[in-house]
């Protein structure tokens, strides 16, 4: 089966429900190149993902060529997704294709999706109708075959309240403008070029007919929308992502493979564009509690929330009692930590009011005597700044809980208004690549911790502006506030 599948335009958010329950069970997804990158992270492991996008001059693959492989593909595997931009009806071709696996007998259904043109449109600012202004809208392509221009009826347009919008029309806007002039169109219409719509980089220039050429159009790159009508008027009042505090900024955003969206979808909310890319694996030590005595445990030590996690789910699938730490007392890094152990029920004894190993290893200072034992529990690779103060004060064993694997990833090429780490070992992952690309001396860096702000340093970064605790959900806060100063 091949689902002809509309990604909708700009935020992967926009996708309908049924195109991402389609992407989550495809085992093959052919692309194109206006989609937003994310999208592809809801595929399974096992699926094939190919590009297949075209730009101006430039395909990665003839028309006819997807065809083939479409029809190939869903005689190999169950389900096909193609994946096109926006909806598949409005100037993606979908027609020729859905032709094509007809004529071929290749069961096919078309899940549409929100269009540049309509959706992209109303993030700019620009109902495309509306009672006072416009009582329809032409959707229009003003490119023709092998690339000429279209034929387009400038006498009907001329003179129509109906809104004009021209996908694919930046290189032909000098023919659409005298075109409409020529025809009798009022020199003095609103007109609008909309690049990138619906996304946190989305730049519009609005002018007239008669003088949108003598505009700076240097920041509208294609694909543009070009849109004629007095909705253009309204676009001053109803733009609300202009006033998102973040709107235009561009953050990247090293994770975990496991990690949760919360602060990506927050950023977002915001206004920015963020590049979330995935640097490591945590990998459980699947031997974990054969290290660990608890008959002979005074004290039970978590670095980390995943090694809470890690242990405790391990306990859970031994099917060992968890009444047998009712003698343990169990110490954590943080608050975000205290949380995590308070859903198995249990709370902690010992945590420190600043949430890091260095006020850890104090606290515990006060609660412990050279006779008691200690194991604690943490990452293998991890820095050993808690085990070595611990060390001085109690017999310490180390409890290995997980590893983290580092995995390849693409930097996209960017330039970033700041960029966010959670860990030293995302800034080891990223900064000397991202040093290649641009000046980390100045970037504004959010540093979770005392010991990331370290690892930062050493790479030359200078403006670091680090959380005043452990908390993920402060990241935004603390880059609005530092906005706010620019």
């Amino acid at each position: 089966m091949i689902y002809l599948t509309g990604a909708g335009c700009g935020n992967w958010e926009l996708l309908t429900l049924r195109a991402m329950r389609m992407i989550q069970k495809a085992d093959c997804i052919l692309y194109d190149r206006l989609l937003d990158p994310e999208i592809l992270t809801f595929a399974p492991k096992h699926c094939d993902c190919i590009y297949v996008g075209k730009k101006a001059g430039k395909h990665a693959m003839a028309q006819e060529e997807i065809q083939r492989l479409m029809i190939e593909k869903a005689a190999r595997v169950d389900t096909v997704v193609r994946l096109k931009g926006g909806d598949p009806c409005v100037f993606g071709r979908v027609g020729e294709e859905a032709q094509a696996l007809a004529q071929a007998h290749v069961p096919f259904e078309i899940i549409p999706g929100i269009s540049s043109g309509i959706g992209g449109l109303a993030f700019a600012g620009i109902p495309i109708t509306h009672r006072d202004y416009a009582s329809g809208a032409r959707l229009m392509s003003a490119h023709g075959k092998a690339g000429t221009m279209s034929d387009l009826d400038y006498a009907g347009m001329a003179h129509t309240r109906d809104t004009l919008i021209f996908y694919m029309g930046l290189q032909q806007l000098s023919a659409i403008v005298s075109g409409l002039m020529q025809a009798g169109r009022n020199p003095n219409t609103p007109i609008a070029l909309v690049s990138n719509a619906g996304r946190a980089t989305q730049t519009m220039v609005t002018a007239t007919l008669k003088d949108i050429e003598d505009r700076d159009l240097s920041a509208i790159v294609s694909p543009a929308l070009i849109v004629i009508g007095g909705v253009i008027n309204l676009q001053e009042e109803l733009n609300f992502m202009k006033r998102r505090p973040l709107f235009q900024k561009r953050y990247l955003l090293p994770q975990f493979s496991d990690a949760k969206r919360e602060l990506q979808l927050e950023l977002q909310d915001l206004g920015a564009a963020v590049d979330c890319i995935t640097t490591g694996r945590i990998c459980a030590n699947p031997a974990l509690l054969n290290d660990v005595n608890l008959q002979e445990t005074d004290i039970l030590v978590f670095s980390s929330r995943n090694a809470i996690e890690i242990f405790f789910t391990q306990l859970v699938q031994r099917r060992q009692d968890v009444r047998q730490l009712s003698t343990v007392k169990i110490a954590v890094v943080g608050e975000k930590s205290r949380q995590v152990l308070a859903r198995y029920g249990i709370q902690a004894d010992i945590q420190p009011q600043q949430e890091d190993s260095e006020h850890l290893a104090l606290e515990l200072q006060k609660h412990i005597s050279k006779n008691d034992r200690l194991v604690l529990v943490k990452a293998d690779n991890d820095n050993r700044v808690l085990f070595e103060q611990l060390q001085e004060h109690a017999h310490v064993s180390l409890c290995k809980a997980y590893t983290v694997q580092e995995l390849p990833f693409d930097l996209p090429q960017h330039v970033y208004d700041g960029a966010l780490f959670t860990c030293s070992f995302h800034v080891h992952a990223c900064l000397g690549r991202l040093m290649e690309c641009q000046d980390v001396t100045e970037l504004k860096v959010y540093s979770m911790g005392a010991h990331t702000t370290r690892a930062l340093r050493s790479y030359g970064c200078k403006h670091i502006i680090e959380l005043p605790k452990a908390d993920k959900g402060l990241f935004g806060t603390c880059i609005i506030e530092e906005e706010a100063h620019v």
